[in-house]
């Protein structure tokens, strides 16, 4: 059984129609929060860095938290 937290990022064509690869990123970087602006909950990477912060949907993101 897995302890550790996981996450994977999941890279998309332009057209967010085919997967193209994964990337595995650190799970300490991510933080799920409510965005107002797209009405639902999102991934924050780097929330506490400005000029790091990025902002992932649910179809972007694989975990296992």
């Amino acid at each position: 059984m897995l302890k550790e937290k996981m996450a994977v990022e999941v890279i998309y064509d332009n057209k967010q129609e085919q997967i193209l690869s994964y990337v595995e990123i650190d799970a300490k970087t991510l933080t799920k929060k409510w965005c107002n602006a797209h009405n639902k909950f999102v991934w924050m990477q780097y929330d506490n860095i400005d000029a790091e912060r990025r902002i992932l949907f649910d179809t972007q993101i694989l975990t296992n938290f």
